[in-house]
């Protein structure tokens, strides 16, 4: 696990510093390239706005249903293979979520939920049910 946390944070260094070197390396280089890649780090993309209402709804949501895939459940109650991404989200902390809108911190305090409390109270379900 130490391994894949030093590729997680040398490749959000490449992307944070533009390393499109370090990037192509990871990534295999230019076998497959996407048209104008290079240009697009240059030019940020642009989002349509969104208001208050609207992000509290959306990080509510994605705190539920990612609770939800975590636990191998959909949103129609159907069972499916859980997902270890869903739980890496729920576990992983990092002093850089701050700036993440949907960090799993954020999206809790959007939800008005403690984030440590829920990560506790998911850590418990997650050993009674396994």
């Amino acid at each position: 696990m130490e391994a894949q946390d030093d590729l997680f944070e040398e490749l959000l260094d490449a992307f944070e510093n533009d390393d499109i070197e370090q990037l192509e390396r990871h990534f295999g280089g230019d076998e497959n390239p996407v048209p104008e890649s290079r240009s697009s780090f240059d030019k940020p993309e642009v989002f349509k706005a969104i208001n208050e209402a609207e992000y509290l709804r959306l990080a509510d949501g994605l705190l539920e249903s990612t609770i939800r895939e975590a636990f191998g459940q959909s949103r129609g109650g159907k069972p499916f293979r859980e997902s270890r991404q869903a739980l890496q989200w729920l576990m992983y902390d990092s002093p850089l979520d701050e700036g993440y809108p949907f960090s799993y911190r954020n999206c809790c305090k959007a939800a008005g939920v403690d984030p440590d409390e829920l990560r506790e109270q998911l850590i418990m379900m997650k050993h009674r049910l396994t």
